[in-house]
């Protein structure tokens, strides 16, 4: 004999009754999670990251301000989460006090510029990940500049 409450069968008649009553009493709105293709265009995709822009380095080519991460040189150095950390706190540090000469000024200098001479410029960019895979667009504002004492 045959059962008569087949579970399956039950659930999708739910699922279609409260969908029918989403679409009756909420015409044109979205229903989570079945219509949510809107949201992404509602949620703000702005990243930040801190970058060094260098002007001139002793040992590197370095014809207009570019950078670090764009260098051959120094490219390598930005896998290092270390950096990103230690670069994240010298801004937070320049941010808090103008004529920054911290000891996170000193780690990224270390860490970057390994004792070379050098000036540059730490920067705040913001960018939309799309847009800058896409066309290279980002917004970079910068937080001051620095020159090394080195070599």
């Amino acid at each position: 004999m045959r059962d008569v409450f087949d579970p399956a069968k039950v659930v999708t008649a739910l699922l279609a009754l409260v969908l029918g009553v989403g679409w009756v009493f909420f015409p044109g709105q979205e229903i989570l999670p079945f219509e949510s293709w809107t949201m992404f265009s509602r949620l703000q995709n702005e990243a930040r990251v801190v970058d060094v822009r260098v002007t001139q380095c002793t040992g590197l080519t370095v014809d207009e301000p570019t950078l670090a991460r764009d260098l051959p040189e120094l490219a390598p150095k930005f896998r290092s989460v270390v950096l990103r950390t230690v670069l994240l706190k010298f801004a937070k540090e320049v941010r808090e006090n103008s004529s920054s000469t911290g000891r996170y000024r000193k780690m990224a200098e270390e860490i970057l510029f390994d004792g070379r001479h050098c000036t540059y410029a730490l920067v705040d960019i913001r960018f939309e990940p799309v847009e800058m895979l896409r066309d290279g667009v980002y917004t970079a504002t910068e937080l001051g500049r620095f020159e090394t004492t080195g070599r």
